[in-house]
């Protein structure tokens, strides 16, 4: 199987950016993107309602997780 590379690299970072903005922000994001010589491919997509519950419902489980934790007594 091989593997589908860009520009022949086979590393990199991916961002989740999740941001609420009028679409000539985004028009103005997108054209910054494709001018910034670091930034290969993006990806641009915009969230229905169904989404954008599902996305608070899980950042709130996960801070409901992460809760506890921080809170947990230290044992001396």
């Amino acid at each position: 199987m091989q593997l589908p590379f860009i520009q022949h690299k086979t590393t990199g970072f991916y961002y989740l950016i999740e941001f609420k903005a009028d679409s000539q922000f985004v028009a103005t994001l997108e054209t910054q993107y494709h001018r910034d010589e670091r930034i290969i491919r993006f990806l641009t997509v915009a969230l229905d309602k169904d989404a954008v519950a599902y996305a608070e419902k899980r950042r709130a489980n996960k801070a409901a997780k992460a809760a506890p934790a921080a809170e947990a007594p230290v044992a001396e």
